[in-house]
């Protein structure tokens, strides 16, 4: 047995009524600081779980290079890439562009997509959503023939051509709006005492599309 007798502690008072019970300063620091880790925790899982739902209702989830769903207009990416009709410019030219560019140089043909306006919609009510964009053609002249053209996918799930409409010499689009059964185009153009250079007259020119191809109904 050990040479030292063992005492008991004395009991720990209680407190008087109506009195709150002290506690060590440390278990009551430990508190703030345990809360703050559960908010953070909680904070840092919401966070997570937007980033991972944030693209909503009908976001892709191939990124902007993956192929459209029967929902889903064309991308840009897709667009920059595809081949277009302009026997406007040209009887049976056709252009693949890459990168949202095609030329010829040997005969003096540039073509260039434009990034803006650009429109989609479902024009012929089938759910699948086509895109309005225009490509501005120059022959080597002072010239640049702005051109409309309508993309949308084919049954094979390729990117095609549903229409193409000259919208003139140096004109301006300023909006388009694809609706069921042709495209609204708010653009610039010439005025009787405009000259080719600076076109100021602005007006809104309804296409209606019909058989694949776009013819202008009316302007206002």
């Amino acid at each position: 047995m050990s040479d030292f007798p063992l005492r008991s502690l004395p009991p720990r008072p209680r407190p008087a009524a109506g009195t709150a019970e002290l506690r060590p300063a440390s278990a009551i620091s430990r508190r703030p600081a345990a809360m703050l880790a559960t908010a953070m925790l909680a904070l840092g899982v919401l966070l997570v779980l937007g980033a991972c739902g944030g693209g909503g209702k009908g976001g892709r989830t191939g990124g902007d290079d993956a192929r459209p769903t029967t929902a889903q207009a064309p991308t840009w990416s897709e667009l920059a890439e595809a081949s277009y009709p302009l026997d406007e410019i040209e009887a049976g030219l056709r252009v693949k562009l890459h990168e949202g560019r095609w030329e010829n140089e040997p005969r003096r043909i540039f073509i260039n997509l434009v990034k803006e306006p650009i429109a989609q919609g479902d024009i012929d009510g089938d759910s699948s959503a086509e895109a309005a964009v225009t490509l501005g053609c120059n022959t080597g002249g002072s010239g640049v023939f702005v051109v409309l053209a309508l993309m949308g996918t084919s049954e094979a799930d390729t990117l095609v051509c549903r229409g193409t409409a000259l919208l003139g010499d140096r004109v301006r689009p300023l909006s388009l709006q694809v609706e069921k059964g042709g495209v609204e185009v708010d653009m610039i153009t010439h005025g009787p005492d405009d000259p080719m250079c600076c076109p100021t007259l602005r007006v809104r020119r309804s296409y209606e599309w019909k058989d694949g191809t776009l013819t202008l109904r009316s302007e206002g």
